[in-house]
């Protein structure tokens, strides 16, 4: 699904600029136009929207199968339940991080293969950034780093809402419930610190390297992302080894 919106956006936001005559063709970039830059298309604000989701349905549901199929029964005989649980989290968070590097990886490469990697030009008027935004310095005198840096940023988020989920599979036995599960949380955050007047705090305008908001830093960033990793650690391997396997 991730790879077909970035298609999408490449094909809508993209390639309509390759022939284009008009001089501000002339300064779009790979930095400009990959879908993570490119913060206020329609394609972007429904890949970064939908990011739970890609993150989740990959793996998230898998302890969940595991226990209805009676699987863990087969597993507990070869390996200790921690060593399974630790297992299943490990998996779980580098598949729903994978699931959203994909896409962003595969977007950037083909638009820098369609598009001229110069420089960003603040004096441009096409770059989104502008004072007050994270890392303005590091996006203008080293572009790439900048991107896969946010990259980074963007998988270990996905591969923490993705543990969110699997958490979830723990309480509750509806496989649609626990896929839902970071999505949900994730528009009860948007909403909650929206309200709260804490636009910076939403993982919604955050995670997006165009940065839709000012005044986002790393800290905030990381202290998000160290809550919901660790929540969702403690109580799926807490309460995983506590429940007896039926």
């Amino acid at each position: 699904m991730g790879t077909i919106i970035a298609g999408l956006h490449i094909v809508r936001e993209v390639v309509p600029w390759i022939s284009n005559d008009l001089p501000a063709a002339s300064q779009l970039t790979p930095f400009t136009k990959w879908i993570g830059m490119d913060a206020f298309s329609f394609e972007s604000n429904l890949l970064y929207l939908l990011l739970p989701l890609l993150a989740a349905i990959v793996y998230a549901d898998s302890y969940l199968l595991d226990e209805k199929s009676g699987f863990t029964k087969s597993i507990y005989t070869r390996v200790s339940k921690g060593k399974y649980l630790i297992s299943k989290f490990l998996v779980t968070f580098l598949t729903g991080a994978m699931a959203v590097l994909v896409p962003l990886f595969i977007h950037l490469l083909v638009t820098a293969m369609l598009l001229p990697s110069m420089m960003p030009d603040p004096a441009s008027g096409t770059s989104p950034m502008i004072e007050g935004k994270m890392w303005l310095d590091f996006y203008y005198e080293h572009p790439y780093a900048y991107i896969f840096s946010y990259m980074l940023i963007d998988m270990l988020f996905a591969g923490a809402l993705a543990t969110f989920g699997l958490a979830v599979s723990v309480f509750v036995k509806k496989r649609f419930v626990v896929l839902l599960a970071p999505f949900l949380l994730y528009l009860f955050l948007f909403f909650i610190l929206q309200l709260l007047g804490l636009p910076a705090w939403i993982p919604f305008k955050f995670l997006q390297p165009g940065q839709t908001v000012l005044n986002i830093t790393v800290l905030k960033i990381a202290s998000e992302l160290v809550v919901v990793l660790g929540l969702s650690a403690a109580v799926f391997l807490t309460e995983g080894k506590r429940r007896e396997t039926y």
